[in-house]
């Protein structure tokens, strides 16, 4: 039975809460297997891991992200895009690119490149660990019972296309610096990697969003 219209509250980069047929939830959006981080539907496609709140847990939670925003100062997504270009450009009228370069070989280019993967793939799981830990000390998660469903998009809106069309084009943006960091051996390239690996691993917690409406189907409950 799929329970539909339900509204996502966002808690932090991995928890939501939402309610549905008389019960409060919090959602865990961590990717369950490895392949969710470079393939966002996997989101819609594998069971979600859930656990049961209070009434009294959802409407503390619900309150300090409302508090948090009112308080917060936001800073826009394009002010750090244009900053990334402006140092790129001043990077390179500067002279610095070519000083920047380590002339390693294509192979300890590879190697490091791999570093740098597994470098940001270990803090984005630190970024996850943070938000669990925060989470766990407020709610005591460990003695809630957990529920294990499925939560779809009602329907494939331009929401939907849109967060799925940006996490392709970041991976692609990932993927075409990655080939010049190789080739070049650049240090700047290299460095441009490690940010790209960590937004992009990170974003693929997208597929769960406060933007979107979706139904959810109930598929095991451990109490």
């Amino acid at each position: 039975m799929y329970y539909g219209g339900l509204e996502l509250v966002t808690i932090n980069s991995r928890y939501l809460v939402f309610s549905a047929a008389g019960n409060y939830y919090l959602l865990d959006r961590k990717p369950k297997y490895f392949v969710g981080y470079f393939f966002l539907p996997t989101a819609w496609l594998v069971k979600q891991k859930l656990y049961l709140l209070t009434e009294s847990d959802y409407l503390k939670l619900v309150e300090k992200v409302q508090q948090n925003r009112a308080s917060g100062i936001v800073v826009p997504a394009s002010f750090s895009g244009a900053g990334a270009v402006l140092l790129s450009l001043f990077i390179r009228r500067s002279g610095l690119m070519e000083q920047l370069d380590l002339g390693f070989s294509l192979f300890v280019n590879s190697i490091i490149v791999c570093l740098m993967f597994l470098i940001a793939f270990a803090l984005v799981q630190w970024v996850y660990l943070t938000r669990y830990r925060k989470i766990a000390s407020d709610l005591s998660l460990e003695q809630k019972g957990l529920v294990y469903a499925k939560l779809i998009p009602e329907r494939l809106n331009k929401t939907v296309m849109k967060a799925v069309f940006v996490h392709i084009v970041l991976w692609i943006l990932t993927l075409a610096v990655t080939a010049a960091a190789i080739l070049s051996g650049n240090l700047f390239f290299l460095f441009s990697t490690l940010l790209l690996f960590f937004l992009s691993l990170l974003f693929s917690g997208i597929g769960q969003t406060s933007l979107l409406s979706y139904k959810l189907k109930i598929l095991r409950k451990n109490r």
